[in-house]
């Protein structure tokens, strides 16, 4: 890790993809750090290219997509795509828009989770399944004996999400990157998922936390960028952004009550 804490580091990063009517520049030069134990929240309106940076920088992008410029940093070392998207899982934990889209619809919940411990952490069949229960009690599931038997089409939305959740902290994590992560939760379940994550950042983990939506982590996130038509266009400290925007746009989205 860098000295400032850095966990990740982007800059000038650039990324689009090819169409049948050319290329199509959906980020522009955006640069953005996440730091350990904070929350770095990136906002801005569905289509504006937040989705896109995240799977640029993870190595995930679709097979038209491409990054046409700037660097990643990881824990301080220089990283190309393919070479942080073999970080998935063990450094890096994902919660994708979808979650019950990242679930196998025909496996258990437990045999889902229990694979990461036993093809990459080497253990017991045993230990994986009393590992996999530890991590449904992080997340406040209750009854995980009933959840590991569980297919997912069987949980409802909150609790596809925490299980999600849950596999993406099973071998330890340095950064999450959670994108739209309450967007299939009702308001209960959604604060009391930021409650979790942001927890999870007291206990050293970096955050980078996508959404529409400027009042969702207007008390839980660090640090705040504003991104529009491909470009951050403003960024600061979350008191600083919150209290005095000096970005038209950021504005905006102020005035405009989401669904927090």
């Amino acid at each position: 890790m860098e000295r400032n804490g850095a966990i990740l580091k982007l800059e000038d990063l650039s990324a689009g993809y090819q169409t049948s009517r050319g290329f199509h520049a959906a980020v522009r030069q955006v640069s953005l750090e996440v730091r350990a134990r904070e929350l770095t929240a990136l906002v801005g309106e569905s289509g504006c290219g937040k989705t896109t940076l995240v799977r640029g920088v993870l190595g995930l992008l679709r097979s038209n997509g491409i990054l046409t410029g700037g660097s990643i940093s990881f824990l301080g070392e220089t990283l190309r795509p393919h070479q942080i998207s073999v970080r998935l899982g063990r450094q890096i934990g994902f919660i994708p828009q979808n979650p019950a889209a990242a679930l196998n619809p025909v496996r258990q919940i437990g045999k889902q989770m229990a694979e990461v411990f036993l093809l990459r952490a080497g253990l017991t069949p045993k230990a994986a399944r009393r590992r996999c229960l530890e991590l449904l009690e992080r997340v406040c599931l209750g009854d995980p004996e009933r959840v590991l038997v569980s297919y997912p089409h069987e949980l409802s939305g909150g609790m596809a999400q925490r299980v999600v959740l849950a596999m993406s902290l099973a071998l330890g994590p340095s950064l999450l990157v959670a994108d739209e992560p309450t967007s299939a939760v009702d308001g209960v379940l959604r604060k009391g998922l930021l409650e979790m994550i942001r927890n999870l950042c007291r206990e050293g983990m970096g955050v980078l936390f996508i959404t529409h939506d400027l009042h969702l982590v207007a008390r839980f996130a660090d640090s705040i960028a504003v991104m529009k038509d491909g470009s951050i266009v403003e960024r600061g400290a979350s008191g600083e952004v919150l209290g005095c925007p000096t970005h038209e746009y950021t504005r905006m989205l102020l005035n405009h009550r989401g669904r927090a």
